[in-house]
């Protein structure tokens, strides 16, 4: 299953931050696609999203182009598997037993991932940098692999 859509949020710090006029932030400027997913962190935790497709708009009175929904969350890979054996006692009582696995691969879903965008400009360089660490990647997963069995007896 495909990811559901999500926003990305962002805070200026530094310089003007105020872009807008107003009391309303400025969205970010898109560069590029920003679904493409990048290399993984140096701790091995996966980036969705590709934090160097947005810019801070520069000029007074620019809103940025940034819509809404535009990144998409991780998709669900989910594999189920159930067995059972019935047997029987007689002509009136049967037994089943029933073994039910969820997610039974094991593959790691996430569930959400962090949209926050900071983009800082440093006024002594005149250099903007995203500086949130986690922009793009998961803050949440979904439940790991699942067992249950069960015995039923039937008269």
């Amino acid at each position: 299953v495909s990811g559901r859509p999500k926003s990305v949020g962002v805070t200026y710090t530094g310089g003007l931050t105020d872009i807008t006029g107003g009391s309303v932030n400025a969205r970010p400027l898109v560069l590029c696609n920003p679904n493409r997913r990048v290399a993984d962190a140096p701790d091995g935790t996966p980036d969705f999203v590709d934090a160097s497709c947005f810019a801070r708009p520069s000029v007074l009175g620019t809103i940025g182009n940034a819509q809404r929904n535009l990144i998409r969350r991780p998709g669900v890979i989910n594999s189920d598997l159930a067995l059972f054996k019935n047997v029987s006692f007689g002509e009136k009582l049967r037994v089943q037993f029933r073994w039910e696995t969820y997610n039974l691969f094991n593959h790691t879903n996430f569930n959400d991932i962090d949209t926050d965008l900071t983009l800082s400009l440093n006024t002594t360089t005149n250099v903007i940098t995203q500086t949130n660490a986690r922009f793009g990647q998961p803050i949440t997963a979904r439940s790991p692999r699942v067992m249950q069995g069960s015995l039923r007896l039937s008269f």
